[in-house]
């Protein structure tokens, strides 16, 4: 998307949930206090995510988080080994939460 920062603002204003990974999008997303889910792979939630209750994490515990090759990784198994059920849970989870604060399931 091409759109200036005001542009982005209002569209992500419009969403429902957003899904994304720990990006400046999740960022204003949450700061919209719009429902997010961001992947964390080479960084930690509790170190560069959002202090909005309506944010939420998809990760794994895997043993060089936070990164520490300098995000030159020749794995991402951070990443990589995020498995469908554990996506498809925490979608679940969200759904449920906000549904009526957000009228989710619409």
């Amino acid at each position: 998307y091409h759109g200036s920062l005001n542009q982005i603002k209002f569209v992500i204003s419009k969403l429902k949930l957003f899904i994304g990974t720990d990006s400046g999008l999740f960022h204003l997303a949450s700061a919209l206090r719009v429902p997010t889910i961001a992947f964390f792979g080479q960084t930690l939630f509790s170190r560069t995510g959002s202090y909005v209750e309506t944010s939420n994490e998809i990760s794994i515990d895997y043993p060089c988080r936070p990164c520490k090759s300098n995000f030159t990784c020749p794995h991402v198994n951070c990443l990589n080994l995020i498995n469908n059920q554990q996506i498809i849970s925490t979608i679940d989870y969200v759904i449920k939460k906000y549904e009526k604060k957000f009228n989710l399931n619409n």
